[in-house]
């Protein structure tokens, strides 16, 4: 009889420390299935797929660049060395730096802009003291413009930087030293545009004539 007790409450115990075990695994379970639920719930990435930026060629569709420069002085010359560069056709980054070359110049602070396609970017000047009496270069800014480019392919770039003086230089008077021309993109040729009188009845239409290098790019 004692060993039948015995027997009974060793199955119970053995029956208890099953039970007991099997809730421990179904509880740890459950917490591995939260686990796993907080992980897929995460942002999914999907590789391969480009951004906007990503998608644009690495290398330009057209990249060409110049300088322009004024022609109210021949010793104090303010110029507009440009940049023009697309990637997708149908727009161009611009990019403009402004400044002068000259020999000897002695002036205060001024203002200036620059105006791309009929976008206005200003900046200002320190005062310059040079006596040197030999050639040197001051820039003054580097402004960039976005301009969008013709369906056919041909797009004019109006560009025009002007210079505040105000001052005297060779003893001659100058309000202010003016950089303009249109460009070509691509391609990147040089014009001026020619506003002379009407010879005709009819009248001429508004040309441009060919700049060509006023002022070249390793000068600057």
């Amino acid at each position: 009889m004692k060993l039948k007790i015995i027997a009974a409450a060793l199955l119970a115990s053995v029956l208890c420390f099953s039970g007991c075990n099997g809730n421990d695994k179904g509880q740890l379970s459950s917490g591995e299935g939260q686990s796993d639920d907080l992980i897929s719930s995460a942002p999914i990435t999907v590789e391969g797929t480009p951004t906007e930026e990503e998608s644009l060629p690495t290398t330009p569709l057209f990249e060409t660049d110049g300088v322009i420069s004024s022609t109210e002085s021949e010793t104090l010359i303010l110029y507009a060395k440009w940049d023009a560069v697309s990637y997708n056709g149908k727009t161009a980054d611009v990019t403009v730096k402004v400044g002068i070359t000259c020999y000897s110049i002695s002036t205060g602070k001024h203002t200036g802009s620059v105006t791309v396609n009929g976008e206005t970017k200003e900046f200002s000047t320190r005062a310059i003291e040079s006596k040197t009496h030999e050639k040197k270069k001051f820039e003054f800014a580097t402004l960039t413009f976005r301009v969008d480019l013709d369906e056919d392919g041909l797009t004019l770039l109006e560009i025009e930087a002007d210079w505040d003086f105000n001052d005297t230089e060779g003893g001659v008077e100058i309000e202010e030293l003016v950089a303009t021309a249109i460009v070509k993109l691509p391609g990147g040729e040089i014009y001026v545009p020619v506003t002379e009188e009407k010879t005709t009845e009819e009248g001429d239409p508004l040309e441009a004539s060919f700049v060509g290098e006023e002022l070249p790019v390793d000068d600057v």
